[in-house]
């Protein structure tokens, strides 16, 4: 499970902030909300209203994600260092949290730039960036410098094979392909809690409760997800080697208790009357 930063052009930006964030542990669960708008509009004597739909809301994901270290990385400097040369998986056992949290914070939080290195965003102060820095960012005081505020990054929450990023909507045809098990989005959510400490004051354990809205916009371009293929995932249309779906068309259902015993009104097989009941949802009748 990974968090992967992406750029202004909608591409991972692997060279400013370097290999992605794998979480050290998968959730124990994970919660996937997509909401609807339709607006209600009352009749005179309706028994029901009629609803019009307006648009799809949004999709939030949230999860929890547990860092734990079990190597005071504070008293025992040495040690630390050669947990970060180890290939036994110590590495992934003994985690600097403060770091994780960092990391993880630094997608809530906006972005200023020297206006005259390009990117788009809103002007800030001439002279002094809002960061409290004067002129260019190598520290040389220059007037009328333009900064620019760019918002938080956008990131890429991968997970394999979980189907993620269809269970949202289908994209491009491409993009589908490439990103089913991926979602693009922003953090609106990073609530830590502090578990336990070594006694030098380094975190031993924290949860980060992470929440995720799925964006439209990918790099320059907005791309709605939509329905439109979602019923050749549903059916287990074969994309890309595997099937999307691994479920039973209503059509193809079969009873197996009782398959062959007689049914006492019709004389039907149980089979013979599940494939009836089925049949007749279909065709719209009870």
């Amino acid at each position: 499970m990974i968090l992967i930063p992406l750029g202004d052009d909608g591409s991972p930006d692997l060279q400013t902030f370097g290999t992605p964030l794998r979480f050290q542990y998968f959730p124990e669960s994970l919660s996937d909300s997509k909401a609807i708008n339709y607006q209600q509009k009352e009749v005179p004597g309706g028994s029901l209203p009629i609803y019009q739909w307006v648009s799809s809301g949004e999709r939030n994901i949230t999860f929890t994600a547990f860092f734990t270290s079990d190597t005071d990385l504070i008293a025992d400097p040495q040690l630390a260092a050669s947990l970060q040369e180890s290939t036994l998986g110590l590495r992934d056992r003994n985690v600097d949290i403060r770091s994780a949290v960092a990391w993880l914070r630094s997608f809530m939080l906006p972005r200023y730039v020297n206006g005259s290195t390009g990117g788009g965003g809103s002007s800030s102060t001439q002279g002094t960036s809002p960061t409290g820095n004067t002129g260019t960012g190598s520290g040389n005081a220059s007037a009328g410098v333009t900064y620019l505020t760019l918002p938080p990054r956008r990131l890429r929450l991968y997970i394999p094979n979980s189907g993620i990023g269809v269970a949202g909507g289908m994209m491009s045809a491409q993009e589908q392909q490439s990103m089913p098990d991926s979602v693009t989005c922003v953090m609106t959510q990073c609530e830590v809690e502090w578990v336990a400490y070594f006694p030098s004051g380094c975190p031993r354990i924290a949860s980060v409760q992470l929440a995720f809205a799925q964006v439209a916009q990918l790099g320059q371009r907005v791309v709605f997800p939509s329905a439109d293929g979602m019923q050749a995932v549903v059916q287990g249309t074969q994309q890309a080697g595997r099937a999307r779906f691994y479920g039973y068309k209503l059509t193809n259902r079969r009873r197996n208790d009782n398959a062959a015993a007689p049914d006492s009104e019709s004389g039907q097989t149980g089979g013979a009357v599940a494939q009836a009941q089925s049949d007749s949802i279909l065709r719209g009748r009870t």
